[in-house]
């Protein structure tokens, strides 16, 4: 509590007293106006001269006396005065009797006797009446009564009743004193409660903390000035009349002022008590409050008490504790021991570290020693005594120790000890990092120093570092075996010494200037050993840096070995190429040559067949037929088996119709199916677009292979294929096509062989079923090139199914990827004028005999030569032109017509030498037995527009002249 609180309680009680001192003086006044009964009148009143006379009245009553006087002290000298005196004349003076009567101590006597005494005056001419006025509680004078001579003596009975009358005389004038002396207190005591209620009022209306009163219901009574204005209300009665639940309207948490209430319940008083108040704005506040619970006169319970705006206090409160908070979880969070000790070394403060580290809990270390921790190591306790003087004399030591832990065991600790003072008091702060793992780290470190330092002198390379002058400061052992030198005489050579053509250090120092530590590069050059020799190495330079220097770490690798294996392998590789080279060129001759009398027979059966033939006959053709188109299969296979190998086969989009698809495999293996009574069931799911964009061809290749495989090798059951939707995004459709049979399937062990090359199941002379060994292969590696994806489930005795699932386009994606689609649509065939080159009469007979059935007129050519000479003299559609003749070949004569047609552009007129149906580009047709990889696009690249490989069916070529000329 403060002062002005103090001294406001204070002059409440002494206002309380004077109040309670007034009352008593008007008790103590009635009661005297009371005594001896001394009526009067009511406007009369009583005082000293009508208690004295009545007295007297009293006292001729009871006894006959000339004279009545009575001697009251003085309240300043104590001496007596002469109060009242009858009028009656006595010859002696009073006065000097009663100083006689002093004098003589008779005084004193009769004041002890306490009751009356008659004695003689002085001249003994009459006798004195004495007798003390006095109270109980204090003397007030003496009565003095002169007696009548007449008067003999004086009854016991009237001496009595003269000492009740003088008795209550006393207590009256005493009473009477006691109210004048009362009257005069009380209207002081009025004087200064107005003047402490003035006070009072002043410091309540003008104090600065809240004052007030109030009820435990919530209810204010009153309050001051400044408790209004802390609270944000306007005047003491606007904050009376409306608030009339304090717990509700101005609580932030109201069970709060239960909790005030139950103290001042429980104990009458309530002090610091502290609170989060709402404002009439509604801002919060934080206040505290010294309250009292009194009772009224009435017996209500009230509060009064003081009220302080302690906000800016709980925002200091709270910012301190945050900082505090904040400075201890830094503390804590520091990545080592932290702690405070006084000048006695006793620990004062500590985070949270130190206990985890030590193994001590805060009780244990609360002013514990610093140096207990270090009992029995000399070495630790004197480095820490050191830094601690290095401390006190430069402000900061170090030291490394090893403190004792709880339970014996010691930590290696780096200790910062640091010196200040608080208030001329030296205290330290010690640092302490826990350096177990630092320690560990120095011993793995010089394990794996050494083992870098073996592993560089036994590392198959020389290891040199050299600075930017090209100077070595470090070399290993092979280096020095590498180049002949000791390790000595390399330490003072350089980089120019050992390479005379400069190469390495042009290159080291292009590689300074250009430094990048994150870049490492290779250099071959011929260095010179001691002895002369020179030997090919690779030397990879790395920029480091050692000792704060940029330096330059080269390995050296001695690469003679290398080099000379290098040759043997670029000499293997020209020989695998030249013999890859004469086994493509032996293959395209073979393919040639093959080819050429296949497509005579072929040619010669399909003329044939346009024959009247018997049945016999009939039967003749389709087996040479057969034959024939088997022997061309097997070519073509071999052909697009190493076309795909080589990586060279391009995957060619155009547009796919699926029910044509369809159609196509059914139409092909339907009678084949029949013959054989199976069942061949050919669907296509009504979920996939119509067409598609994707290599037609190579699918029609896929489903060829499998549906003739799976017809192939089933005597009895069916054969389905099923081409369904997989999945769509926004790339593409994932389409699978599935070929299942009931045929005798494969053993489990033996699925993985029937993609590779020449590799059948049946792998002896007694073999049921013909082939080569090449469809599943070239399936398989048709599906990779169009990243697609085959999978086989086979059970032997039962059947085998296939699934190839390939990712297609739609027109949409199709157009804009920006790949152009070839058309299927042809028109209708018309009569054309073709020019034949063909030097071989088998082939030319039978497909001249082939075209001119079909309504065209064909002119042959033997030559290249000839056909320029056709062109001059006659006019054509097209050309079908033959590759390898003699005079002048197939590419030869090509070349020639487009050049003559370039030359005739450029003129802008005819060329004599040209008919004039000539002057456009004529499409010229590659009819050829050249097929190997490459041979198209080399014929293209001649001039011509189209290429059929031969053996040629009638239906294709046709197709060709037709895509062309229609």
């Amino acid at each position: 509590m403060n002062e002005l609180e103090q001294r406001i309680l204070s002059l409440e009680e002494e206002n309380r007293f004077l109040r309670e001192e007034k009352r008593r003086s008007v008790d103590a006044l009635e009661m005297a106006a009371c005594l001896g009964r001394f009526d009067a009148r009511p406007e009369a009143g009583i005082d000293r001269g009508f208690v004295l006379r009545e007295t007297a009245k009293k006292v001729r009553n009871l006894i006959k006396c000339k004279v009545l006087s009575f001697f009251l002290v003085d309240s300043t000298d104590n001496g007596f005065q002469r109060s009242y005196c009858t009028p009656e004349d006595f010859g002696p003076d009073l006065d000097a009797e009663v100083d006689q009567l002093i004098q003589d101590h008779r005084f004193a006597w009769i004041l002890r006797r306490g009751r009356p005494v008659v004695v003689p005056s002085t001249d003994r001419s009459s006798k004195l009446l004495l007798h003390a006025l006095a109270t109980p509680s204090r003397i007030r004078g003496m009565f003095i009564g002169v007696l009548d001579k007449e008067v003999a003596d004086i009854p016991d009975v009237q001496l009595s009743l003269l000492s009740i009358v003088l008795l209550s005389s006393a207590s009256a004038l005493e009473s009477i004193e006691t109210y004048e002396h009362m009257s005069k207190l009380n209207k002081e005591l009025e004087k200064y409660a107005r003047e402490t209620e003035r006070q009072y009022q002043e410091i309540f209306e003008n104090a600065p903390i809240g004052i007030f009163q109030s009820t435990p219901q919530g209810r204010y009574l009153s309050v001051n000035p400044e408790y209004v204005r802390i609270l944000g209300f306007q005047d003491p009665e606007e904050m009376i009349d409306s608030v009339t639940d304090i717990a509700t309207q101005l609580y932030v948490r109201p069970e709060e002022r239960e909790i005030y209430k139950e103290q001042l319940n429980t104990s009458g008083q309530s002090y610091n008590f502290e609170a989060e108040l709402r404002r009439k704005d509604g801002n919060t506040i934080w206040v505290s409050m010294n309250t009292r619970a009194k009772r009224t006169q009435d017996g209500r319970m009230i509060y009064e008490g003081f009220l302080s705006d302690i906000t800016q206090r709980k925002h200091a409160e709270h910012a301190l504790m945050y900082e505090q908070k904040l400075n201890q979880a830094i503390s804590d969070s520091a990545p080592g021991m932290l702690f405070l000790y006084d000048p006695e070394g006793r620990l004062v403060r500590w985070n949270k570290n130190l206990e985890y580290l030590s193994g001590y809990s805060a009780e244990e270390l609360a002013g514990m020693q610093v140096m207990d921790w270090y009992i029995g190591d000399e070495q630790s306790r004197k480095a820490v005594q050191d830094a601690i003087a290095m401390a006190i004399g430069e402000g900061l030591g170090e030291a490394e120790t090893y403190p004792q832990i709880k339970g014996g065991g010691k930590i290696p600790v780096y200790l910062r000890i640091s010196r200040f003072a608080i208030e001329d008091k030296q205290y330290f702060v010690g640092v302490g990092i826990d350096i177990s793992r630092l320690k560990k780290t120095e011993e793995q470190l010089k394990e794996v120093s050494d083992r870098l330092a073996v592993i560089l002198e036994n590392i198959p390379a020389g290891v040199v570092v050299h600075d930017m002058d090209g100077q070595f400061i470090f070399v290993n052992e092979n280096a020095c075996r590498i180049s002949g030198y000791s390790r000595r005489e390399l330490m003072t050579m350089a980089v120019t010494d050992l390479d005379q053509s400069a190469s390495l250090s042009q290159e080291a120092v292009r590689f300074w200037h250009e430094l990048n530590y994150d870049e490492s590069r290779s250099v071959e050059t011929r260095l010179i050993r001691k002895d002369g020799t020179q030997y090919p190495a690779e030397i990879r330079l790395n920029p480091i840096k050692m000792n704060g220097e940029r330096v330059l770490l080269a390995i050296v690798f001695d690469i003679t070995e290398r080099k000379m294996t290098e040759q043997v392998i670029k000499d293997a590789r020209f020989a695998a190429e030249a013999a890859n080279k004469s086994k493509s060129e032996f293959l395209a001759n073979m393919s040639h040559e093959i080819r050429t009398p296949i497509n005579g027979i072929m040619g010669m059966m399909q003329l044939l067949e346009t024959t009247s033939l018997d049945n016999d006959q009939k039967q003749y053709v389709q087996l040479t037929l057969s034959s024939a188109k088997r022997l061309n299969r097997l070519l073509s296979d071999i052909l697009d088996l190493s076309r795909v190998e080589a990586g060279k086969m391009a995957v060619l989009e155009s547009e796919i119709n699926f029910t044509e698809l369809r159609d196509s495999v059914a139409g092909l293996f339907s009678i084949n199916a029949r013959n054989k009574g199976i069942e061949l069931i050919c669907n296509v799911d009504q979920a996939l677009p119509p067409t598609l964009i994707g290599d037609e061809t190579r699918i029609r290749q896929i489903l060829f292979n499998l549906v003739g495989n799976a017809l192939k090798f089933t005597k009895m059951g069916k054969v389905c294929l099923e081409v369904g939707l997989l999945e769509s995004t926004s790339n593409g459709l994932r389409v699978r096509f599935t070929v299942q049979d009931t045929g005798i399937g494969i053993p489990e062990d033996r699925l993985t062989d029937i993609f590779e090359p020449f590799r059948q199941v049946e792998g002896n002379y007694t073999r049921y079923y013909q082939g080569a060994g090449l469809g599943l292969a070239i399936v398989q590696r048709l599906v990779h090139l169009m990243d697609g994806s085959i999978e086989v489930q086979s059970d032997l005795g039962k059947g085998t199914r296939v699934e190839v699932a390939l990712w297609l386009k739609t027109g949409q994606q199709a157009s804009q990827s920006g790949m152009t689609m070839s058309s299927g649509k042809m028109t209708k065939p018309r009569r054309l004028r073709i020019l034949m080159a063909e030097d071989e009469p088998s082939n030319s007979f039978a497909t001249k005999k082939l075209l001119e059935n079909a309504g065209h007129v064909v002119t042959l050519a033997e030559d290249g030569r000839e056909v320029l000479g056709l062109l001059t003299a006659q006019e054509f559609d097209c050309i079908l032109m033959d590759i390898q003749m003699p005079v002048m070949n197939g590419i030869e004569a090509a070349r020639e017509i487009r050049r003559l047609e370039d030359e005739k552009g450029k003129l802008g007129g005819e060329n004599p030498n040209i008919p004039a149906s000539q002057h456009s580009r004529i499409p010229i047709i590659a009819l050829t037995a050249y097929a190997m990889l490459g041979d198209r696009e080399k014929f293209l690249q001649a001039g011509m527009n189209d290429y059929l490989a031969k053996p040629v069916r009638m239906k294709d070529l046709e197709l060709a002249i037709n895509r062309l000329c229609g």
